[in-house]
């Protein structure tokens, strides 16, 4: 893969096992954030708008937007979303249930507390995952400077924000926190009516 520049675009010229040497007649000039890859090379060319002036083959394209989708990060699936909603509130449960296992089935104190505790794990590793990719997408494609800076976002950084702002929407952890202070005053209530 040969690179070139001609006025305020770039010639690409492309080469490889799939695509014959086709420069220069086979050159694509790229005035939009295009990437190229093959096996052994990868060029990111930033610009505006892309004209295939005689590619070898428009399959290149919708490759290279497919490896490019492939790299974004998007949400999880909304089942996978309820899922680890329930397990959560399954912990949150368990855990206020205790005081109630003290007074009344003593054997069943720590069957519910292991269930509340594995629970817990999974669901605030789970909750620890979901952060740390948002974190890390923020991170990669510094959203948060160039906002600030009032620069113009890319396609590809206007669909990173998006899922950034969709994960947050179809997120139920304020749902759980709200459970988790109801289910708190009603096992103090329980405590303390047992007592």
């Amino acid at each position: 893969m040969q690179p070139g520049r001609r006025g305020a675009g770039f010639i690409i010229c492309i080469s490889g096992p799939k695509w014959p040497d086709k420069c220069p007649s086979g050159t694509v000039r790229g005035d939009s954030s295009l990437v190229v890859r093959d096996k052994y090379t990868r060029m990111k060319a930033d610009s505006r708008s892309i004209d295939n002036g005689g590619a070898p083959s428009g399959n290149l394209f919708s490759r290279t937007n497919a490896m490019s989708q492939a790299r974004l990060p998007h949400t999880v699936p909304t089942a996978i979303i309820n899922l680890f909603f329930l397990v959560g509130v399954m912990s949150a449960v368990s855990f206020r249930a205790l005081i109630i296992f003290t007074h009344v089935h003593s054997e069943w104190f720590r069957p519910v507390w292991y269930l509340g505790t594995i629970g817990y794990v999974i669901f605030f590793l789970y909750r620890y995952w979901i952060s740390h990719k948002r974190k890390r997408a923020i991170r990669q494609y510094a959203l948060l400077d160039k906002l600030k800076g009032q620069d113009e976002l890319s396609g590809e950084e206007r669909e990173v924000l998006v899922y950034l702002l969709s994960s947050l929407a179809k997120s139920r952890e304020d749902l759980n926190y709200l459970l988790i202070f109801f289910l708190s005053i009603v096992a103090v209530a329980v405590d303390f009516m047992l007592g």
